[in-house]
């Protein structure tokens, strides 16, 4: 081999390195590890809907190990779904039930074609009390969570190729609801149920965390997240301790879009209704489509 071929190659080689390293330098891999004992918010926002889930911990398997019989369990299980749906799912349901009533539409009523709320009930293999709200078009979720000015500061300059937008707001469990954070509240919900049944075993377990994971499908979207990592969509991942939740800690969406053609306005976790039940919040619009639209 002569000198001018292998100066080629290694030429060639150098580039396809420099070229690889953001795809390796930019996110974590999706097996990533998490606690178990997790108060986790996390919003899915797909192409055409929003999918906001909400999981309670139980810690069953550990109160298992710890000596408790298959009964003990099941109705632990069975209180500890019922507190979640009378304290969390019925206070959710009248918000949005209450927004429904100031202005009904029939194509976005709970329950109907475009938004659904499944039942709070208990998953074995998260070991957690779930629910989720179901919003199957950005026009249901928009009727829901109108944005406000507030909620979004654009950032734009004269730069006629980029366009950023920024979205910043307070992280989702530490935002106050009647003078406590909504980690507080979510965490006196769950644990008054553990302390009526498993009060002596609560030594051994760990402290919660508290986690919002907010999901996407479009790799545009940049933040601030603890943890970053794809497993076939993008997750911007915030945590706090439960003994951090009164700290500042701002969480930041950003979107940098390289045609003016397309922009992205993001609102994040805005409080819904008097019982200040967080949500997390990304409009995904096109003037490609309104165009199109206008044009029919």
């Amino acid at each position: 081999m002569n000198k001018d071929n292998f100066m080629k190659k290694l030429l060639v080689f150098l580039l396809c390195l420099f070229l690889a390293i953001p795809l390796f330098g930019c996110q974590t891999s999706s097996n990533t590890q998490f606690s178990n004992n997790a108060f986790q918010i996390q919003l899915v926002v797909g192409k055409t809907g929003v999918k906001q889930s909400f999981a309670f911990p139980s810690n069953a398997d550990y109160f298992a190990e710890q000596g408790a019989s298959e009964d003990e369990t099941s109705e632990y299980l069975a209180e500890l779904v019922r507190q979640v749906r009378l304290q969390i799912w019925n206070v959710m349901f009248l918000n949005y039930f209450a927004i429904y009533s100031q202005s009904p539409n029939n194509n976005y009523v709970i329950g109907g074609d475009y938004v659904t709320m499944t039942e709070a009930d208990y998953n074995s293999a998260t070991d957690c009390v779930e629910f989720s709200i179901i919003f199957k078009s950005y026009g249901a979720w928009n009727y829901y969570h109108p944005s406000s000015s507030d909620e979004e500061e654009q950032q734009e300059d004269d730069n006629l190729f980029l366009n950023e937008d920024v979205s910043q707001s307070t992280f989702i469990f530490s935002q106050q609801v009647n003078n406590q954070t909504l980690g507080e509240k979510y965490y006196n919900i769950v644990n008054s149920v553990v302390q009526q049944y498993f009060n002596d075993e609560l030594d051994g377990l760990e402290a919660p965390e508290f986690r919002y994971d907010y999901v996407t499908y479009h790799k545009r979207v940049h933040s601030n997240a603890d943890v970053k990592y794809y497993d076939g969509m993008y997750h911007h991942v915030w945590q706090q301790d439960y003994q951090a939740l009164s700290e500042e800690k701002i969480v930041e969406i950003r979107t940098v879009n390289a045609e003016r053609g397309w922009w992205y306005v993001v609102a994040l976790c805005s409080a819904l209704g008097v019982a200040g039940i967080g949500a997390g919040i990304i409009f995904i619009v096109s003037k490609t489509k309104k165009s199109s639209k206008k044009k029919v």
